[in-house]
């Protein structure tokens, strides 16, 4: 398979992990009403807010991602992949996105760059030999 298939299949299914039951069910989980006030009418104003679960402050949706708490990874195959991204509910969280999920993707992606190097400089020397 060439390597634009390969990028298309992979692409739909992250696309298809975003519609998820199990996905939705965590989001809907870390959901918090809060109460903002009245109406004119007298009945009590609410806002819903999603808690996160590292600082356990409150965002709006658009502020929130779910993250998986062992990651995806890079691509090992097919079955691997797909077990990976359509995990367990145990295994997602809500995560906001720029405080919580910005850092633990930074630290991820930092230590996975030395394990490549260290994964190239072996073969390196392996192709040395």
């Amino acid at each position: 398979m060439d390597k634009k298939t390969h990028n298309v299949i992979i692409q739909s299914l992250r696309k298809a992990s975003l519609r998820w039951r199990v996905r939705n069910e965590v989001i809907t989980e870390s959901k918090v009403r809060v109460e903002e006030g009245r109406y004119k009418n007298g009945n009590q104003r609410y806002r819903v807010y999603f808690r996160c679960a590292s600082c356990g402050e409150l965002f709006n949706r658009k502020q929130i991602d779910v993250d998986h708490k062992d990651e995806v990874g890079q691509f090992v195959d097919y079955n691997t992949f797909v077990e990976r991204l359509f995990c367990e509910k145990s295994n997602l969280q809500v995560l906001c996105k720029e405080g919580c999920h910005a850092k633990k993707t930074k630290v991820f992606n930092k230590n996975n760059a030395k394990k490549n190097k260290a994964k190239k400089k072996a073969k390196d020397v392996l192709d040395f030999l």
